[in-house]
């Protein structure tokens, strides 16, 4: 579209296709569940560091009744006992440990930052827990992101016709990823998965499948890679063309 008739009808049909979705989305507001917001959950992870900091020469008992669940005390956990924190990361038991001051007489928590339930101590401690898988997923999300406008960038100087007539848009060579991608997909939940479950004797894990992604996205940088050495080598063979003899796709 942008090649052929402008950017401005490119640009104006993804508006209109956007106000289109927009419609659809607001269209079924009614059969929504409107959850009424409760804080920021920041802001809980935050109390969580600053009550263990506050109590961090506290001595960490291994009593349950020391702690704080729900707001409440006498509230046990989803066995009918109440259990201590974790021991995974105890430092941050602190924060959910009662001492002299802490509770009202009627029950509740007399300052949230320096006494939290054990609840928003455990879904602090899931939050550190999900840092590396976090922090991998950036370090891999950059190079795909080059990798998306990179594709564009080498479609510009290669040869992207089909036939005699019909010429590839370069921003549409990226849906040749999308299809990819969708094919990949489905070869792993139909193949890869039940191959692994027929050789180890279970599902992978969600954590396994996410490495197993990774994995696949390093070996897609790595054909990246050759196709653009590839690219430049025939390129360099071809002094002053304009496009490179080779095939987009």
């Amino acid at each position: 579209m942008e090649d052929n008739m402008g950017y401005k009808w490119g640009f104006g049909l993804a508006v209109a296709a956007n106000v289109f979705a927009m419609a659809i989305f607001l269209s079924g507001t009614r059969f929504y569940r409107h959850i009424k917001p409760q804080g920021s959950p920041f802001v809980v992870l935050t109390r969580v560091v600053v009550a263990a900091t506050r109590k961090r020469n506290l001595r960490l008992s291994s009593e349950s009744k020391d702690y704080c669940y729900y707001g409440q005390e006498g509230v046990t956990g989803t066995d009918g006992v109440a259990t201590t924190p974790s021991r995974r990361f105890s430092f941050f038991n602190r924060a959910a440990q009662k001492v002299e001051g802490d509770m009202k007489p009627g029950g509740n928590i007399a300052n949230p930052w320096r006494l939290c339930t054990g609840h928003q101590v455990e879904d602090f401690k899931t939050v550190l827990r999900l840092m590396p898988l976090w922090s991998s997923t950036i370090f891999l999300s950059t190079p795909i992101a080059i990798q998306g406008n990179l594709t564009i960038v080498q479609a510009l100087t290669m040869d992207r016709h089909l036939g005699p007539h019909f010429l590839i848009p370069a921003g549409s060579v990226i849906v040749v990823v999308l299809i990819s991608g969708a094919i990949f997909v489905a070869l792993i939940d139909g193949i890869l998965c039940p191959l692994w479950q027929k050789l180890t004797g279970h599902s992978p894990t969600p954590l396994q499948r996410i490495g197993i992604g990774h994995i696949l996205t390093v070996l897609t940088m790595v054909v990246s890679a050759l196709v653009e050495s590839i690219r430049l080598k025939i390129s360099q063979d071809h002094p002053g063309a304009t496009n490179v003899p080779m095939l987009a796709l």
